[in-house]
């Protein structure tokens, strides 16, 4: 059965590829930019997981939940599960 996400396969990680709230580890971050829901380009931190090949986009409630566990500083999430 084809899907949707078989014909345009996103970079990044979708509900659709985390199944049963896996436990990650963060393997590294980077910057990148893409376009928000007005076209223009905007940076966006990304998130990379050793179990993972995608990266997953941070958004604030994201990031403030790790932060939360790890503190503020990204460097800091580095090998942290």
């Amino acid at each position: 059965m084809t899907t949707l996400d078989d014909l345009f396969p996103s970079p990044y990680l979708a509900a659709a590829d985390v199944k049963n709230k896996p436990v990650v580890t963060i393997k590294s971050f980077s910057k990148k930019t893409m376009k928000n829901k007005q076209g223009e380009e905007e940076m966006k931190p990304v998130l990379f997981f050793n179990e993972f090949e995608k990266g997953m986009v941070l958004n604030k409630t994201n990031a403030n939940a790790i932060a939360k566990l790890y503190g503020k500083n990204l460097d800091e999430w580095i090998g942290e599960r």
